[in-house]
Order: structure tokens, then C-alpha cells, then sequence
């Protein structure tokens, strides 16, 4: 019912620390651990390519100054790996929020 609505197509609200936990979602089917800083989200119903929209947020916990965003790994009309680095350090982070804007399969 979402295929042709401008609302997002799917989110998910992530605990990246220790063993990483979805709080929240909705289209996403899973998350992995890809190694310290960085997760992939897979959706449960595709996009229809891989050129859809994220916004991503994330906060450390300690009110550090950090950057969450695109990996260099997985982007694809089912999931898509985000990361969280100070410089070029990668952390993991309690707080991690992405949300996927585009039209689904």
C-alpha cells in the first residue's frame, strides 16, 4: 500500500554495541554485525533498484562528534551497510537510526 506514497519505505532503529539488536523496524527483515562500526540492514519487501534515498543518524553515547554513514560494502535493492567512525576510526554506537526512501518492488 506504500509502493506509490512519498513515506518511507522502510526504518529501523539499531542498538550497534555489543551484540547488535533491533529496537524497532518496519520493512527491515534483519540486521548484521559487519565488524566494529559498521551494519547492514536487509529489507523485507525490495526496493525497485538501488537508487532509493537513506537518511542516517546515530549518536556514541557520549556526546562525541562522529560520522554515520554509507560503507563502502553492500548497496543493493535489498539491503544496504552503514558505518560509524571518528576520522577514519570505526566504532561501535548504541544509537543508530536509517531510514529508506524510494519506491519498493
Amino acid at each position: 500500500t506504500l509502493t506509490k506514497q512519498h513515506a518511507a519505505k522502510a526504518w529501523i532503529n539499531l542498538n550497534g554495541s555489543g551484540t547488535i539488536a533491533i529496537r524497532d523496524s518496519f520493512n527491515i527483515s534483519s540486521a548484521a554485525d559487519d565488524g566494529t562500526g559498521q551494519y547492514t540492514a536487509n529489507l523485507s519487501t525490495n526496493m525497485s533498484d538501488a537508487n532509493y534515498a537513506m537518511s542516517i543518524g546515530g549518536q556514541d553515547g557520549a556526546g562525541g562528534a562522529f560520522i554515520v554513514g554509507k560503507s563502502s560494502g553492500t548497496y543493493t535493492a535489498s539491503a544496504n551497510q552503514v558505518c560509524c567512525r571518528s576520522g577514519s576510526s570505526f566504532f561501535d554506537t548504541p544509537f543508530i537510526s536509517v531510514t529508506f526512501n524510494g519506491d519498493l518492488a
